[in-house]
């Protein structure tokens, strides 16, 4: 039982107090009487009868008194059975100390999970969450990644708007982009399909909320999504003309045998990246083409317009390649890079010259008289960023890889406004 004393007492005499109730015990001597006063007092609050203090007084020094109320034995100046004066506390005050021990076990908890027991509940709801992102698509669409798909058709649309400029807009060429659109979308999503089967033993622990490695999606299924997006892309590509189903064949093989083999071997893996990313800006300006021979197609002024952007986002995107492998040298342990055939500075450096490659191919359009003032305006800036990235690949090879991202995205700008404008 702790006791304090209490200040501002009487003279000669003391106070204390029980713990949990705030009720004060006063022992003080009456003058020469031999007596002493042993009482105990009652707060307004604890007494609940609003008269304040209530004191009772030991008749003699005996120890048997009257404790408040007439005739109620005590012991040593305390009621009977309360030898420790805390008998008061019976009551409110045992439901107020189950509150702060409540309250302060509810803070211990708290402070638990503050340590430990936080982070191990933040990691399985992070996991947790992120498999519950990947199910709220059903898993066959989940799988083609929607979202690549929409963009690699962008890419389509933005290479047919080059090629024809406001001629897109007839019902004839509109509806070949509209098929070329729709082939480069399910040629991209069964080629991350097929990137899914390939990857399902990695991806069990790198990305679980994925269809096959959570179990919403068996590799057969895939594989079916796989045959049936390639499929349709030979069709579509084939209802365009046949400058459309050659690239659409060419990429099918060339994205097929990334994921097989060319994945692993470096330098020759990102060549096909680059390849396959500049292509979409082929593929749709072929769309825009009449039915003819293949000679006279791929010679033809618009599509040459279409080759300069291909060949300016083939060479940005090798770069950046390049950079991404410098970066992750310590990591790749699977794939012999270029990075690793001929070390940092090497790469870093054939890496610079193939964007800046991409710089100076950006000024032949205008040089030619293709594209106007509207184009030299916007494709400045693109230019500043691409030799940006050019100078800090091997010192920063993640900010390069985003400034060249960037600038790729500012330069197909330029093309678009120059093309319509």
């Amino acid at each position: 039982m702790a006791m304090e004393p209490s200040s501002g007492d009487r003279t000669g005499e003391k106070n204390h107090t029980c713990a949990g109730e705030g009720i004060g015990l006063t022992v003080g001597k009456r003058g020469g009487s031999g007596y002493r006063d042993i009482g105990y007092r009652i707060p307004r609050e604890a007494d609940g009868t609003g008269n304040g203090e209530r004191t009772a007084l030991a008749a003699s020094e005996g120890g048997t008194t009257g404790s408040g109320e007439a005739g109620e034995p005590t012991t040593n100046g305390f009621p009977a059975g309360d030898p420790n004066g805390c008998g008061r506390v019976d009551g409110g005050s045992r439901r107020e100390t189950d509150e702060r021990m409540d309250g302060g076990s509810r803070r211990e908890a708290d402070e638990r999970v503050g340590g430990g027991s936080r982070r191990e509940a933040n990691e399985r709801t992070d996991s947790g969450s992120r498999v519950r992102a990947g199910r709220s698509l059903p898993a066959w669409l989940q799988v083609i990644r929607p979202l690549n798909a929409v963009m690699a058709g962008v890419g389509v649309v933005a290479g047919a708007i080059v090629a024809a400029g406001t001629d897109i807009a007839g019902l004839g060429v509109a509806l070949r982009v509209l098929l070329a659109y729709l082939a480069a979308f399910c040629a991209t999503g069964a080629g991350n399909a097929l990137n899914d089967i390939v990857d399902a033993d990695t991806d069990r622990s790198n990305h679980p909320e994925r269809p096959i490695p959570s179990g919403r999606l068996t590799p057969d299924r895939a594989r079916r999504v796989v045959y049936l997006g390639f499929g349709m892309t030979l069709l579509l590509a084939a209802s365009i003309n046949h400058l459309n189903l050659i690239i659409a064949i060419l990429n099918i093989s060339l994205m097929a045998g990334y994921e097989l083999r060319l994945k692993k071997q470096g330098f020759v893996g990102n060549i096909t990246i680059s390849y396959l990313t500049g292509s979409v800006f082929i593929f749709g300006g072929s769309a825009t083409l009449t039915e003819g021979s293949i000679v006279e197609m791929a010679a033809s002024e618009e599509f040459g317009v279409t080759l300069i952007l291909a060949f300016l986002a083939f060479l940005v995107s090798a770069g950046r390649e390049i950079i991404k492998d410098i970066q992750d040298m310590a990591g790749d342990t699977d794939r012999f890079t270029l990075p690793m055939r001929i070390g940092r500075k090497r790469a870093g450096l054939l890496a610079a010259c193939m964007i800046l490659g991409a710089v100076a191919l950006s000024w032949i359009p205008y040089h030619l008289g293709i594209m106007g003032p509207v184009y030299l305006i916007l494709v400045l800036p693109a230019d500043a960023l691409f030799v940006h990235a050019a100078l800090t690949g091997v010192r920063n090879p993640a900010s390069a890889q985003r400034i060249a991202k960037f600038a790729m995205l500012t330069a197909l700008m330029a093309f678009l406004a120059g093309a319509i404008l």
